[in-house]
């Protein structure tokens, strides 16, 4: 991977703990839609296509990461802010096509950005397309390379767009706080931090939790190929409307987070399935540890593995206060990067499994905050997934629609 002309190049930085992962899988992959994070809303109201796109370009200048391009350097990855990029907003109508077919056609064109390699070496990693369904109603299509987007970036990016869409249409500047930092002072700090010697306190703990772990998976249906596949398929089940008033009253009488919520009923349904007693499986964590990066878009996530001892005999309110109790101290030593973390525990290598997790389990509130922006509204939609990293991933999100769950299984 080569650096483009350095003409505009206004900064470099070392690459993060999260960046490093994701830039030396695409070049062991180059264009691995398993890489690209993939997102879908509905824009509803009054709005346009050029409105939209001049608040992309916006944000863009606005968040120096989504002007970086990515090059290795003796081995060692940097990353390069460039002065300014172009963007062009995707626009499809599909207004004459009849409103039963609207969804198909979505889907599909959803399927094809989420599956579009990025060039890691050209800035703006993030594409969008608007697909206008009727004159007030729009599917906003988004793919970004994850090397520059997170989970938590849907939010901000949300707000942003709708901050900005909004003060575009009243003619006056958006309500956004100026951004103290960049990603790049981010990535000196963990520099900095990382030459300190603080990292080898989480690290001496997540070898004394794991060093003796068995690899836990599920019993497979078929045998597994010889190397790693990312083809799948989901399942989505609605959960009842009621859902959310009684899990925010039994988590508020337990004392325990959203989290360990979905933590102790994945790690006693496993324990059901398997019969076995030594869970373990892996959790993103956002990573945003400091108020002053909340605004920031970029990628901070770590991956986390829980080890849970499921007792067979325990009741319902020892399980979870054992989740709890698991879990926080998990989060006390979130910081070490999940590859250095393999590296230490140096497990047998198969080429067949990712290392130490088969399973991933994802609980939230959707990212998006669903809200009015004036005369429009940005509702949250389940995206389509480039590809199945983990033998089953469980996801559990809650949307102003409801709770929703989705199993995605590795075929």
């Amino acid at each position: 991977m080569e650096s483009a002309p350095l003409t505009e190049m206004i900064g470099r930085f070392p690459t993060t703990f999260s960046q490093q992962s994701f830039l030396f899988r695409e070049l062991a992959k180059p264009g691995d839609p398993e890489l690209n994070i993939a997102v879908r809303w509905e824009i509803c109201g009054k709005f346009s296509g050029p409105q939209l796109e001049k608040a992309v370009q916006r944000i863009i200048q606005r968040h120096e990461i989504l002007r970086t391009r990515f090059i290795v350097d003796n081995g060692e990855g940097w990353q390069e802010v460039v002065e300014s990029v172009p963007f062009r907003l995707g626009m499809v109508d599909l207004r004459a096509v009849a409103s039963e077919e609207h969804e198909s056609r979505v889907a599909a064109m959803a399927r094809e950005l989420a599956n579009r390699p990025f060039d890691l070496s050209q800035p703006c990693l993030l594409r969008m397309t608007l697909v206008q369904l009727a004159a007030d109603r729009a599917a906003i299509l988004i793919s970004a390379h994850h090397i520059v987007f997170d989970g938590f970036s849907i939010g901000v990016l949300g707000h942003e767009l709708g901050q900005i869409m909004q003060a575009l249409a009243e003619r006056r500047d958006p309500d956004l706080p100026e951004l103290d930092l960049q990603y790049g002072d981010y990535a000196l700090w963990e520099q900095e931090f990382e030459a300190s010697g603080a990292l080898e306190e989480d690290g001496s703990f997540w070898e004394s939790r794991l060093k003796d772990a068995p690899y836990f998976e599920l019993e497979p249906d078929f045998l597994r190929p010889a190397g790693l596949e990312t083809t799948g398929k989901t399942i989505v089940k609605a959960f009842p409307t009621d859902f959310d008033e009684r899990m925010v009253a039994f988590n508020k009488s337990s004392g325990i987070s959203l989290f360990t919520f979905g933590a102790a009923a994945l790690s006693a349904a496993l324990h059901q399935w398997s019969g076995k007693t030594d869970i373990l499986f892996a959790t993103p964590v956002a990573g945003r540890t400091d108020v002053e990066i909340e605004r920031l878009i970029g990628v901070f996530i770590n991956t986390l593995v829980v080890r849970i001892d499921a007792q067979p005999d325990a009741s319902l309110r020892e399980h979870v206060g054992h989740v709890a109790d698991l879990v926080t101290e998990a989060l006390l030593h979130q910081s070490y990067p999940f590859d250095r973390l393999v590296r230490r525990l140096k497990p047998r290598r198969d080429a067949s499994r990712r290392p130490l997790v088969s399973i991933n389990l994802n609980m939230q509130r959707a990212f998006l905050q669903e809200r009015r922006y004036g005369d429009f509204e940005l509702v949250s939609v389940p995206s389509h997934m480039p590809g199945i990293f983990y033998d089953l991933n469980v996801q559990i999100v809650g949307r102003n629609s409801g709770w929703k769950l989705m199993l995605d299984y590795n075929t």
